[in-house]
């Protein structure tokens, strides 16, 4: 009886041993073992905090982006629009004669109306208008408004053109003077007492003179003689073939004065 309770003591102070020797085995391998934390607050500071650098440095460049492309188009306006302003304030500010001026200027001298606007052009050197002119060219000085060149011929006057007419009939009486047209060109037509005509243009050539009518009535002709560098070249045309336009009714007439012979 007395072994039963010594072994049934050595039992239970083995399995208390046993049990106390396990607990004190797991709180030491716990003690050692490394802590998990479940919520890992520093990786998820970290990690929030490098999204927003990353976001800050996006921003940044999404706006030196824009920046740069707001200076792209201002200089893309700048070299669309400065050199018309350049070429405008260039030639209101160096040349005292406007395109204006130049015109009026060319207009007056030829007597006539320019066919185009005047064109800014280095003439010799010197910055000029030219206007252009259904027969020439007229060069204005830009700086001074001098005529530098004219190409237009000069028209004649009146008494120019009798002296040129009555120089080729020097033994004929003119008796009256009129301006007419001669294949739709204006010219100056002195008439002298022998029935002959000489039409002058207006820049001083003679085209044509239509000499007298002859005396028989059968020749319905009449003759014409047409000088510019020769006085010798006759050219006779019939009433009714003839192409060649004359205006006989005068459209401005001129009297002229001639000498009585008791004088």
């Amino acid at each position: 009886m007395k072994n039963k309770m010594s072994l049934a003591i050595a039992t239970f102070i083995t399995i208390f041993i046993i049990t106390a020797g396990i607990g004190v085995i797991s709180k030491v391998s716990a003690n050692n073992s490394p802590k998990v934390n479940a919520n890992p607050t520093f990786d998820t500071t970290v990690y929030a905090q490098r999204e927003e650098v990353y976001k800050q440095i996006i921003a940044n460049a999404n706006q030196q982006i824009e920046l740069a492309n707001q200076q792209i188009a201002t200089l893309a306006n700048q070299n669309i629009s400065t050199p018309t302003i350049e070429s405008v304030a260039e030639t209101n500010s160096t040349y005292e004669i406007n395109i204006e001026q130049a015109s009026a200027i060319a207009q007056q001298v030829a007597g006539l109306v320019p066919v185009s606007s005047p064109e800014l052009v280095n003439f010799s050197g010197s910055p000029a208008y030219e206007v252009k002119f259904e027969t020439g060219e007229i060069y204005i000085d830009a700086g001074t408004g001098e005529v530098l060149y004219n190409s237009i011929p000069q028209i004649i006057t009146n008494e120019q053109a009798l002296y040129i007419a009555v120089s080729y009939l020097p033994f004929s009486q003119p008796i009256s003077m009129y301006t007419s047209s001669f294949n739709g060109l204006p010219v100056y037509v002195v008439y002298f007492e022998d029935g002959q005509s000489v039409y002058v243009s207006m820049t001083g050539n003679i085209i044509a003179v239509q000499m007298a009518a002859p005396s028989q009535p059968s020749y319905n002709s009449t003759s014409y003689s047409s000088s510019n560098s020769s006085q010798n070249s006759t050219v006779s045309t019939s009433n009714s073939s003839s192409s060649t336009e004359i205006e006989s009714e005068p459209e401005i007439e001129i009297e002229i004065e001639t000498e009585s012979e008791d004088d």
